[in-house]
């Protein structure tokens, strides 16, 4: 199968006044070029599960995820 798009999971810090400081995932897809990686769409702060953010990107590479996609399928693999 031919790989069209690449999703990324980042770790992220943040602060909030309820939580006071705090680390979290976001998630990245874009396309691997000659000259790297280009951002189509990021979306910051979907977990604070390092393990969740993995699994939806490992889900999302194999299954060759639309972009077009993306925000839904992110909503839908949240617990």
């Amino acid at each position: 199968m031919k790989v069209l798009w690449s999703y990324r999971y980042i770790e992220e810090a943040g602060k909030s006044p309820e939580l006071g400081q705090y680390r979290s995932y976001g998630l990245q897809v874009g396309r691997e070029t000659a000259d790297g990686f280009v951002l189509i769409e990021c979306i910051h702060d979907v977990t604070a599960e390092c393990r969740l953010a993995q699994n939806m990107v490992e889900t999302f590479n194999r299954c060759q995820l639309s972009p077009l996609h993306f925000r839904e399928a992110v909503a839908d693999n949240l617990p």
